[in-house]
């Protein structure tokens, strides 16, 4: 990856500076892409299939990549992994929620932060990548063009076989029906594909609009229309790549007789394209400000336009150029701006010049609507040092009605040492008990918090799925021992169903971080030994009712998984 630079406005750069190398080479079709800035100043990657191991080359820092997608600082040379892998473009919305795709599944969502996941290397988290259409996979396209032979895999005609460029029109241009939409390009059928995305928890769900229920927002009847990507211009118009070729297939997966057969025309187009522009038939364009003229006061008046591009270019020039003289403006915005868009990219920017101060993070806190109090919690980890007060504030979140704060809260309750924290994080756990995201990112921030969330968990008596999970992925040998010591207590028959099921749940939840009970017999101290000892009869017990036909059902139902 290169920074390139014009730096006396000749048209050319003159300033080219390596930021990476390392990058998996190949195929063409499953190289790093993307190159995304994020709400927190971070620059986003797709991974590609192609990994790498690269090198920073400002810091010297050595990353492998495997099968993840990365983030990079470019001026401070850091570079970290993140949850998802997407082929070709990942792309976020408004409030910091990313998504990607790949040949056959044109939109996930990445509903896992893996840079606080690190925090917990005990923890199993449940798979980050979710599938977001109704309709998901390789679904029904519907082109204008000639179905033309396939070189392979003939049931994927009329099929997603090439979804690509999957993006977010954070935009109002094209009219409210269109504003939050994904747009996915799909190159082998000529055609873009559109869904109306919706929150479901901390995920999304997505499907067809109404009126595109057997076609497609923009198709060629041309075969050999090929687009590819998609950008929302700063003027609000939808501005789409057509690559155009003959033959879109990489010849790695074209047949040595069709390549004969084709001969030179594999490449025919090679020397072609074009870009397509989308706007209403009614409408004028957004007009676009000249940010390389604007000074701070233009810089932050930017950050009012509709336009999701414009917005990210004025948060980045207000960090590149680190305007602080712009933090009273941003205050303002953060303040008065009716647009929540602009209201979180204010609070970002605060933030990315080093401006933000723990009175704004209180007040976006209250902020009307959850993509700004999300952030702001976020942005409150950097205060949990010196600011204790703002986790009173942060605390009354737990019950927040929006599932995407509730996560943040419990992804940045891991910052506060507080026990306050650890009480929180119970409470969050306890209500959120059947959406593992949340449960998830709770139990990253629960190494520091063990003692406290178990102590809240136990408080009601017995033992249950989430004590169990917090006592393993915390390697707590103290709760384990009282966990074994509650499980093996001599019951009367009655009980039995009770003790063998949370003795299958302490499996359960070994199973899933990847350990045994014979693991933690041979690993564990003498008191973690002497309570297994204890517990063993449980098995016993289990073996002799699930024989014993005369036995009430229930138990033998419970006896079996043991």
């Amino acid at each position: 990856i290169l920074y390139l630079e014009d730096t006396d406005g000749d048209g050319k750069a003159d300033r080219v500076e390596k930021i990476l190398t390392g990058l998996g080479e190949g195929n063409q079709q499953h190289r790093a892409n993307g190159l995304q800035w994020g709400l927190d100043g971070w620059l986003y990657l797709a991974n590609g299939d192609s990994g790498g191991k690269i090198t920073l080359a400002k810091s010297g820092q050595f990353l492998d990549l495997g099968q993840r997608d990365f983030r990079l600082k470019p001026d401070e040379g850091r570079a970290e992994v993140q949850s998802g892998r997407s082929q070709w473009g990942r792309n976020r919305d408004d409030w910091g929620n990313w998504f990607g795709c790949n040949n056959s599944n044109p939109i996930w969502h990445y509903a896992l932060e893996d840079h606080y996941l690190r925090r917990n290397p005990h923890l199993a988290p449940p798979n980050s990548t979710v599938t977001v259409s109704k309709t998901p996979g390789a679904s029904q396209v519907y082109p204008l063009s000639e179905t033309i032979a396939r070189f392979n895999d003939p049931f994927g005609a009329n099929r997603f076989t090439c979804a690509c460029g999957t993006m977010i029109y954070r935009d109002d241009l094209l009219g409210a029906a269109y504003a939050g939409n994904v747009f996915i390009c799909e190159p082998v059928h000529n055609l873009v594909h559109r869904e109306i995305v919706q929150p479901a928890g901390v995920t999304f769900t997505s499907q067809r609009a109404p009126e595109e229920q057997t076609s497609e927002f923009f198709a060629s009847s041309d075969n050999w229309s090929r687009f590819t990507a998609l950008r929302a211009g700063p003027d609000g118009a939808l501005y789409i790549v057509d690559m155009y070729r003959l033959v879109i297939e990489h010849p790695q997966w074209i047949p040595d007789a069709w390549q004969k057969l084709l001969g030179e025309r594999l490449r025919a187009g090679d020397d072609k394209g074009r870009i397509y522009r989308v706007r209403p038939k009614n409408g004028n364009l957004h007009p676009v400000p000249r940010l390389d003229r604007a000074n701070a006061a233009g810089l932050v008046a930017a950050l009012e336009s509709p336009s999701g591009t414009v917005r990210d270019l004025a948060q980045q020039m207000l960090m590149w150029r680190n305007e602080k003289s712009a933090a009273g403006g941003l205050e303002k915005l953060l303040a008065d701006s009716a647009r929540p868009q602009t209201r979180v990219q204010a609070l970002c920017s605060l933030d990315s010049i080093g401006a933000l101060t723990p009175a704004h993070v209180a007040r976006a806190l209250k902020d009307a609507h959850p993509g700004v109090r999300r952030q702001a919690i976020r942005l409150s980890e950097s205060f949990a040092n010196s600011n204790p007060e703002l986790l009173t504030a942060i605390t009354r979140l737990v019950g927040d009605p929006d599932a995407a704060v509730r996560q943040q809260v419990a992804y940045s309750l891991g910052e506060w040492k507080n026990p306050e924290a650890g009480v929180a994080l119970a409470r969050l756990v306890r209500e959120n008990n059947n959406d593992p995201f949340i449960v998830a990112a709770a139990m990253s921030s629960a190494l520091p918090h063990a003692d406290t969330m178990l102590a809240q968990m136990s408080a009601g008596g017995g033992t249950d799925r989430t004590m169990v999970e917090i006592a393993i992925v915390t390697q707590n040998t103290r709760a384990l021992v009282r966990l074994l010591d509650e499980i093996g207590a001599p019951r009367n028959s009655a009980g039995g169903s009770l003790q063998f099921g949370s003795m299958a749940q302490l499996l359960d939840g070994l199973k899933r971080a990847g350990k045994s009970i014979t693991q933690l017999q041979s690993g564990g101290d003498e008191a973690l030994k002497q309570a297994l000892k204890r517990a063993a009869g449980v098995f016993d017990r289990a073996r002799v009712i699930a024989a014993d036909v005369a036995a009430p059902i229930d138990q033998r139902v419970a006896a079996l998984p043991l």
